[in-house]
């Protein structure tokens, strides 16, 4: 398809319209999995997908300059930055409960150890139930 022409004169790529509604569809797949309302078996299809959608999407950049994106493709790109915004939030927070939950089985694991590694001399702590 070749390109279309807007009313300010430059020239938006059909191509790199389809691109950025394709990064579109891709990311939100992702974060639809990853906050648990969509599939996460389709996680790792649509990863490639927006891989590649942006790969054409960079190919496309000349001298540093984006190409020029119509209307649809310039809010699937702010909607993409949006999503990935929550995608990070999520992620961060959730190797934070990861980190602190791997925190707690240390110390778990710590006391259990030094208890069963008491010295055969040393007085047990016995709990009895009455």
């Amino acid at each position: 398809m070749g390109d279309t022409l807007d009313t300010t004169g430059s020239s938006p790529s059909r191509g790199a319209d389809d691109e950025a509604l394709e990064l579109l569809a891709a990311t939100e797949v992702i974060h639809a999995a990853l906050l648990g309302d969509g599939d996460v078996d389709g996680i790792g299809e649509a990863y490639d997908r927006r891989e590649r959608a942006f790969d054409a999407m960079r190919g496309r950049v000349v001298d540093g300059e984006p190409p020029p994106l119509g209307p649809a493709a310039r809010a699937a790109v702010a909607r993409v930055r949006a999503l990935d915004e929550e995608i990070l939030e999520v992620g961060f927070a959730r190797a934070t409960a990861i980190r602190d939950e791997r925190q707690s089985l240390r110390k778990r694991r710590s006391a259990i150890q030094a208890h069963t590694t008491r010295e055969r001399g040393a007085p047990r702590v016995v709990t009895v139930k009455v």
